[in-house]
């Protein structure tokens, strides 16, 4: 398995100093988005952490089925404060749109994107472009605090999924995660 970056210990130092977090996504978010959200919100959840998913977009009806209860994703709420924000595919500050300004209370802010274009406008910036997508970043931490365990194992379905529905495939393919390849139908 090839090396993580040395920002990934930077995140990881991060993520442990931290017990409220705010996982914030772009506007009109995508599977990736919502998928990385998501995933990462249940692994800190499970690890102890509080955690709160933000987006100014509702979730797409095509992906309702990744927040049954409809209780993980919400609307920003001005005011909060928190240890540490997280954005996941979000290629720009001004992507998040409404969410921006509901953050500006926090000690560190990290950003965790695949698109070549990210402006690099968080604390620490762990940008990836040969990944598809990015849930597998997010996943490709080592033995990192927020790697699912037991019942919270539902948090891989995210991590996996991201891959599979940020490439909008509708047929048969393969799908990385990780360093193994899995046959996934598309739908």
């Amino acid at each position: 398995m090839k090396k993580l970056p040395g920002i990934v210990r930077k995140i990881v130092e991060a993520i442990r100093a931290s017990n409220t977090f705010c996982i914030v996504g772009h506007i009109r978010p995508d599977g990736d988005c919502i998928g990385s959200q998501l995933g990462l919100g249940l692994a800190l959840k499970a690890g102890g952490k509080k955690v709160t998913c933000w987006n100014e977009d509702s979730m797409p009806a095509k992906l309702a089925f990744l927040d049954l209860k409809g209780r993980l994703l919400q609307q920003p709420v001005p005011g909060r404060r928190f240890d540490c924000v997280i954005a996941t595919d979000c290629a720009s500050f001004e992507r998040l749109g409404k969410v921006g300004p509901c953050i500006e209370r926090r000690n560190v802010f990290i950003n965790i994107d695949h698109h070549a274009s990210n402006t690099r406008y968080a604390d620490l910036n762990w940008i990836s472009p040969e990944e598809p997508s990015t849930g597998e970043l997010i996943w490709k931490f080592d033995c990192h605090p927020v790697r699912p365990k037991g019942e919270d194992k539902v948090a891989l379905t995210y991590f996996i999924a991201t891959p599979v529905v940020a490439a909008g495939c509708h047929v048969r393919t393969q799908c990385r995660v990780g360093s193994r390849k899995s046959t996934t139908i598309c739908t």
